[in-house]
């Protein structure tokens, strides 16, 4: 079911075209479509348009994951994936360090996995990790734990340079100003910076 706040009406969605469990899903109000991506041993994606009422097929992820973070970069129309669990859901220590895009303006290219430098020297592959949009240029990333230890750490990943980098004096000045305005930042910063 969907739930139209302008309209004030509860309508029913058709089902999607491929089965999804454990996926992910995104609200993408720029497009006004809701997003469904992977699932336990899933790579399938879709689309719902809200003024069409219609699914769309999307092209398949590289490798089949469940619990993805998603974000959608509005200015370049990019949906990026962070890290998931592959196989099966209940299995431990199956969790995975991947980044994969998908250009919303080609489809035709389909998804593509972001060689990205992890400078902060995190482990995704140790625990789920989620994300946290902080700018089109920054992504917070929070839960993984450090290579070193296992504390639960927080990084950023630079979107323009694909690296994920510690948290500076500069990037923590600016996280700090914008949990002023966030609840949800606030208690990311006390618990994980």
């Amino acid at each position: 079911y969907v739930y139209l706040i302008k309209t004030n009406e509860l309508k029913v969605m058709p089902e999607m075209l491929k089965p999804h469990a454990y996926h992910s899903v995104e609200f993408l109000d720029f497009y006004k479509s809701i997003i469904v991506v992977g699932g336990e041993k899933s790579a399938a994606c879709e689309i719902f348009d809200l003024f069409t009422g219609l699914w769309k097929e999307l092209p398949d992820m590289n490798i089949p994951k469940a619990h993805c973070n998603l974000f959608l970069d509005k200015f370049t129309h990019v949906i990026y994936t962070f890290f998931g669990v592959v196989g099966d859901i209940t299995e431990k220590n199956n969790y995975i360090d991947i980044i994969e895009c998908l250009e919303l303006k080609k489809l035709a290219l389909g998804w593509s996995i972001i060689d990205y430098n992890n400078k902060a020297e995190m482990d995704f592959k140790s625990g789920y990790s989620k994300i946290l949009p902080l700018s089109q240029e920054m992504v917070l990333i929070y839960g993984a734990a450090n290579m070193r230890n296992n504390a639960k750490k927080a990084a950023v990943y630079l979107i323009p340079k694909c690296e994920i980098v510690k948290i500076d004096k500069k990037i923590f000045n600016e996280i700090t100003e914008k949990s002023k305005y966030s609840r949800k930042l606030s208690k990311i910063l006390m618990s994980y910076i």
